[in-house]
């Protein structure tokens, strides 16, 4: 286990080696606003999740990007740089009551960045969230004919696609931009909340 997470973050680390520099810090509203590389960077909340996990209980709000294009790596530091972190779904149930949420409000079109990366290209089962280094359970999620790696390309980044109405999990390029991507804050509860 030590062995995969070491693995994990060395992985997390090579994919985010750029240098991103400073990005500002969260405005407390539901839509934050900061520059970044000289572009606006903005996000919508759309919408909260409250769950439990080992005895933990947790409450998520997710923030989607608007108006600014960023491959995975720089996607995931522009989360950091306001507090966020890129989206994890820790229960089957929680995914479908992100679905829900996305069905609502429609927030893309075609492709999202997530956390998660791959440590074998194409493989349904050797995924997993970056920002906890938990493995990723539930292969029934990713959208027909995926993961694909691209066709013999490498794809070893987690993104949700829109596929004949459905959302899903899509292996994606790390190095290329998506539309949006989608950040989330986690308050964590030990008992009640």
């Amino acid at each position: 286990m030590i062995t995969k997470l070491f693995l994990l973050t060395a992985l997390s680390l090579m994919v985010s080696s750029q240098n991103h520099g400073s990005y500002g810090d969260p405005e407390s509203s539901s839509k934050l606003h900061t520059k970044f590389p000289s572009e606006n960077v903005s996000f919508i909340e759309i919408g909260q999740y409250s769950g439990e996990v080992n005895d933990w209980k947790y409450k998520k709000s997710y923030y989607v990007s608007k108006s600014f294009k960023a491959n995975w790596d720089v996607a995931k530091a522009i989360c950091r740089s306001f507090d966020l972190e890129l989206a994890t779904f820790e229960t089957l149930e929680e995914f479908q009551n992100f679905e829900k949420i996305l069905e609502s409000t429609n927030p893309f079109s075609d492709i999202a960045h997530v956390d998660g990366i791959t440590t074998k290209l194409g493989s349904f089962s050797d995924w997993y969230w970056t920002n906890s280094g938990a493995k990723i359970p539930y292969s029934l999620l990713w959208n027909p004919t995926q993961p694909d790696n691209g066709k013999g390309s490498e794809e070893a980044c987690l993104s949700l696609q829109k596929f004949q109405g459905k959302y899903g999990f899509n292996d994606y390029f790390c190095s290329k931009q998506a539309t949006v991507f989608i950040c989330q804050k986690t308050q964590l509860f030990h008992g009640c909340f």
